[in-house]
């Protein structure tokens, strides 16, 4: 079995998608990328950020064994490192770059930088998913998964709204990702994903 390259300012991985395992419910969630118990777990959203979109999941009777799930990119990305030196977070802004020469310049840039080119297969996958599973309703979870799919990256505009995607003719219904309620120790936040995704959900 070949071992995948991995691609730049990347950990671990890749994580792929998490395929129903009852009868479809139509619903596709795409987040941003995994994260440390996502890499050793190999699952998208087993994570802090992932029990709690099950708990919303739950409290907008949704199931997740009937939901696919996945994450734009399949890599870990490295951490991001504050002025002490101590290492903070997973940088997604990582896999982005401003040197033209290994960029994606057929993708929309996101804040200004470039996808780098060895993340053009996880934008590949992410568009065959979606293509194979045809999916009636898109949940995108975060700036990233919004801009994968639209191009747009102010989360705000769109929030809870339904957006187009050229990716598919189902609508979008962007929302927050649950890691940016559990950093701000927002309840209301919560309260708009757990909206975003009753709206999203409704027959």
């Amino acid at each position: 079995m070949t071992t995948p390259t991995r691609p730049y300012n990347a950990i671990a991985g890749p994580i792929g998608a998490e395929y129903p395992t009852v009868r479809p419910n139509g619903v596709m969630i795409i987040g941003e990328a995994p994260g440390r118990n996502e890499a050793i777990l190999k699952r998208p959203f087993v994570g802090p950020a992932g029990q709690l979109l099950d708990t919303l999941l739950q409290n907008a009777n949704i199931d997740r064994q009937a939901t696919l799930i996945c994450n734009v990119f399949r890599w870990q990305p490295t951490w991001s490192i504050d002025a002490a030196g101590k290492r903070r977070n997973n940088d997604i802004e990582s896999f982005f770059t401003s040197d033209l020469t290994v960029a994606c310049t057929d993708i929309p840039p996101y804040n200004g930088r470039s996808l780098h080119q060895s993340h053009r297969e996880d934008i590949n996958f992410l568009t065959s998913l979606i293509h194979g599973q045809n999916p009636q309703r898109i949940i995108a979870l975060g700036t990233i998964a919004l801009w994968a799919l639209t191009g747009k990256t102010t989360m705000r505009d769109v929030r809870g709204k339904a957006v187009q995607t050229p990716l598919s003719p189902a609508p979008v219904f962007p929302s927050w990702h649950p890691a940016y309620a559990l950093h701000k120790k927002d309840p209301a936040i919560s309260a708009d994903i757990l909206a975003d995704i009753v709206r999203a959900t409704a027959p």
